[in-house]
């Protein structure tokens, strides 16, 4: 399967999905005088059902790698399996291992939020993916997390 690289949201790609767009909205409105939000802004109390959804991510520098932090709870029933606490790089289906450091990598460096909409088979299940990641600045204003919502359709299978 070929990869597609990840767009930026502000190319013109808005999330199709309604809960991929609610949290953009939350993410931009956290957003303060150019600044994106802290690690601050995953709060259960405001983010509600979306928690899970959601990724977190530590961002670790030099060299460049992504500490899963939490893997909510829907995409753990929906894949199967559960990353939190190993690295991205440990994920163990290389076709999605690189496709999302990819995507982790451009938010990182970038500082832009960024979408990706595919088609995937993981341990031969076959599913169609809509994920978005958004960057969170620490104290200096660097990155130091990613916080991202992935929605998964399990072929033949109803949703959570």
């Amino acid at each position: 399967m070929v990869e597609r690289p990840p767009i930026p949201i502000e190319d013109g790609s808005e999330p199709k999905d309604v809960r991929l767009r609610l949290l953009l909205s939350l993410w931009r409105a956290a957003s303060r005088q150019g600044r994106m939000p802290s690690r601050d802004f995953i709060d259960p109390a405001k983010l509600g059902d979306l928690m899970g959804w959601l990724f977190l991510y530590r961002v670790e520098r030099d060299p460049l790698r992504f500490l899963y932090l939490l893997c909510g709870p829907k995409i753990v029933r929906r894949v199967g399996f559960d990353l939190t606490g190993r690295y991205v790089d440990e994920h163990p289906d290389p076709d999605v291992r690189a496709g999302i450091l990819a995507m982790l990598t451009a938010v990182a460096i970038s500082g832009r939020p960024h979408r990706r909409q595919a088609p995937r088979r993981i341990f031969d299940l076959a599913m169609t993916t809509e994920a978005m990641m958004l960057p969170l600045a620490g104290p200096d204003g660097t990155i130091d997390h990613l916080v991202g919502l992935q929605i998964v359709d399990i072929q033949g299978e109803a949703e959570d």
